[in-house]
């Protein structure tokens, strides 16, 4: 008797369930189309000069993005940072000037002013970067 009600209690439950089975609706049918944009930057490029002028164009106003919350702006300017120390480091080792670590510690400082979220970091790299800009012109010209 009791392999019949267990029998019977099961089949209930199989017919039951079976009607709560998840339909699956395509989603090119219930979501509109997305459009969907992306812009890569060319690699920065020039010389010295031109790009810790380009450096010293990221550092501008980091520290107030930062602390207004501009996510998607600062994380863009530190990785495009990051670009051009990629882009300068050969040319100030080629040059003979010791400044490769200079300009390490100042992409440095706006990686961890950006990922911590410290814009006392970016603003000492301004700073670093400008003392380091005007010293430029008279290394360059020793080497």
């Amino acid at each position: 008797m009791n392999r019949i009600k267990n029998l019977v209690i099961a089949g209930v439950c199989a017919v039951s369930l079976s009607a709560c089975s998840t339909q699956i609706i395509s989603t090119a049918t219930t979501l509109p189309p997305s459009e969907t944009t992306t812009t890569t930057l060319a690699p920065p490029e020039g010389d010295i000069v031109e790009l810790l002028d380009q450096l010293d164009e990221l550092t501008q106003n980091l520290g107030q993005e930062i602390v207004d919350g501009e996510r998607a702006v600062f994380t863009a300017k530190y990785e495009r940072a990051q670009q051009i120390l990629v882009a300068v480091e050969p040319q100030i080792r080629a040059s003979g000037i010791d400044m490769v670590d200079d300009v390490e510690r100042i992409v440095g400082l706006i990686g961890t002013a950006t990922i911590r979220k410290r814009p006392a970091d970016a603003d000492k790299a301004q700073r670093f970067l400008t003392l380091i800009r005007e010293s430029l012109p008279e290394l360059l010209a020793n080497q």
